[in-house]
């Protein structure tokens, strides 16, 4: 039975978003369920998967179309007459239209699932591409909200202590380049907020 709602999987890098939204997809299909994925075009870490959903590791993957507008998948007739079930990967990619995106296929007889990061690498609200608001208002708007914390990374310095959620992500060091740098572990590592750089200078504000 297809509930028309929105549910968004959000965290730091490495947290599970994007194997939960697969995983999601895949039960679906063995119902026999139509789905329909899509990602943005930017995200091409992974050679020769580009027209895949994939997870770090590569452990899943699922196809996907990929679009660089977020209102295509609506004004181009992307999502098949028959098709109510419907996958963003990377929702904080897109502009701030995939909030209203969002809120028409709900509207319109849809389960609609994003997974995203809720927060850059500096610690703060991740600002859509238009500059003209953050992943958080699509958070505000979902049904349901599934947060993940971050699995430590080999080689990464994550802290020693097992009660420290490790909850932020944070770019490597000499790693260069504006708010959108796209990367995997090569560029990004997980953080806990007590040792994360940007949160260590509400220290000093009082």
């Amino acid at each position: 039975m297809i509930v028309p709602s929105l549910t968004v999987f959000t965290g730091p890098m490495r947290s599970g978003k994007t194997t939960a939204l697969i995983e999601k997809m895949l039960r679906y299909r063995d119902k026999n369920v139509k789905t329909i994925h899509f990602k943005h075009r930017i995200d091409n870490r992974f050679e020769g998967l580009e027209d895949r959903i994939v997870t770090h590791g590569k452990v899943l993957a699922i196809e996907a179309v990929a679009v660089e507008n977020i209102e295509d998948i609506v004004m181009k007739n992307l999502i098949p007459a028959d098709v109510k079930v419907v996958a963003i990967d990377e929702g904080h990619f897109f502009g701030s239209k995939i909030v209203d995106v969002c809120r028409y296929l709900r509207i319109t007889g849809h389960e609609v699932y994003v997974s995203g990061l809720n927060r850059d690498y500096t610690g703060e609200p991740f600002k859509f591409s238009d500059e003209k608001d953050h992943f958080g208002a699509l958070l505000a708007v979902a049904d349901f909200v599934k947060m993940f914390a971050a699995c430590p990374v080999e080689g990464a310095a994550i802290e020693p202590h097992e009660n420290w959620p490790i909850s932020m992500t944070r770019r490597r060091s000499g790693i260069q380049g504006g708010r959108v740098v796209v990367g995997a572990d090569d560029v990004y590592e997980t953080s806990t907020a007590l040792m994360h750089p940007e949160e260590l200078k509400f220290r000093e504000i009082y």
